[in-house]
């Protein structure tokens, strides 16, 4: 089984507290997600039955042109527990119960912390700079145990933007 963690491609910033949710791709972050699915095996997301996203805007249309660009017939899907704040214990735990390949459109701090779960059976262990339109892919390995309660996992792949993000439109 493989888990692949897509963070959301570069967004617009919110205008006020409230609106981080209602947040959309910029016109470079709709090219960041292109140019990234250029760049991949698409074989790799054969067993891939489903995008998963979170709620919040920007994660949902990276999930959309992310499929389209892929030429993936793949049905999309909100997932509430993969948003910025979501809990990377609770969100791999889940993950040890897939029965396929799965595709998680989400955010930081969440994805950072999440790889270091994955990793190293522990939150904050080593420091992962998950930008904007980047994609982490984890092979799981075996179940869990003592030392790695929510199971052994390898990083199997790790692609990074182009270019690197910027704050402008």
């Amino acid at each position: 089984m493989r888990i692949f963690l897509l963070r959301h491609a570069r967004a617009h910033l919110p205008r006020s507290a409230g609106d981080d949710a209602q947040c959309d791709l910029t016109t470079a972050g709709r090219a960041q997600v292109t140019e990234l699915v250029s760049r991949l095996n698409l074989a790799d997301f054969a067993g891939v039955k489903v995008i998963e996203h979170s709620p919040y805007r920007r994660a949902a249309e990276t999930a959309r042109l992310f499929a389209a660009a892929a030429g993936l017939a793949t049905p999309l899907r909100e997932n509430t527990s993969i948003t910025p704040d979501g809990d990377p214990e609770a969100v791999a735990a889940g993950l040890l119960h897939s029965t396929g390949d799965r595709l998680l459109v989400g955010h930081n701090p969440l994805y950072e912390t999440l790889a270091n779960v994955l990793l190293c059976g522990r939150p904050f262990s080593l420091m992962t700079n998950f930008l904007p339109g980047s994609l982490m892919e984890f092979e799981f390995i075996s179940g869990p145990s003592n030392s790695h309660p929510l199971g052994y996992w390898r990083l199997a792949g790790f692609t990074v933007p182009a270019q690197p993000p910027l704050l402008a439109p």
